[in-house]
């Protein structure tokens, strides 16, 4: 067993670093498919005044300009986008699942998320539920058999994604006080946790 091998073993130890690892692999993920998204964000911004000025040329109603000028061509970028980062974590995964990472992940994490009737290898769709809900759905591919898949799915949608996290922090700061804004944030964490166990409750048989 090489000294690699003994800290992912690790009681302590192993679970950090294989959740700094997930995390660098969803970072090397983007990193990865930046290109693409960055060439979608282009349809948006150059695409959206020339379609905008040709309807109101033609005399369209303003609310069908913004349909075809704002509202498609940013749903365009949020779906080419989202598919790029979703790939990009398939092939940083694949490749971490063939050097042999994903087996002691699960290892690791096997003994908590039985409680939740979970194999050890639903770590990584349920941390990518965190950065995105539907990366974390399609990432339930690796699980063993269909009921596995279909619970890791549920559970994942219980998790409030990036968009949310993204948010509420914003929101909360509006109105409450920097303490009250963090406490808020640890409530949603804990909420989710318990969403994750009472998903796993109802469905997990």
């Amino acid at each position: 067993m090489s000294k690699f091998d003994k800290v992912l073993t690790s009681k302590f130890w192993g679970k950090i670093v294989c959740l700094l690892i997930v995390l660098a692999g969803f970072i090397a993920a983007m990193l990865i498919m930046s290109p693409f998204m960055a060439v979608a964000k282009m349809i948006p911004q150059y695409l959206g005044g020339p379609i905008a000025a040709g309807l109101n040329a033609l005399k369209v109603h303003k609310w069908l300009v913004s349909i075809f000028s704002l509202l498609i061509p940013n749903t365009v970028y949020f779906v080419i986008s989202m598919g790029a980062f979703v790939f990009g974590v398939n092939l940083v995964f694949g490749f971490l699942e063939e050097i042999g990472f994903l087996a002691r992940a699960a290892y690791q994490f096997d003994s908590v998320l039985s409680k939740l009737g979970l194999q050890g290898k639903a770590v990584c769709p349920i941390m990518m539920g965190f950065g995105c809900t539907i990366g974390g759905a399609c990432g339930s591919r690796v699980m063993d058999n269909w009921g596995q898949r279909m619970l890791t799915m549920v559970t994942v949608w219980a998790i409030p994604c990036a968009s949310i996290w993204s948010v509420v922090p914003v929101v909360a700061g509006m109105v409450f006080y920097p303490f009250e804004t963090i406490l808020i944030c640890l409530g949603i964490i804990l909420y989710a946790i318990f969403m994750m166990w009472l998903v796993s409750l109802i469905f997990g048989k």
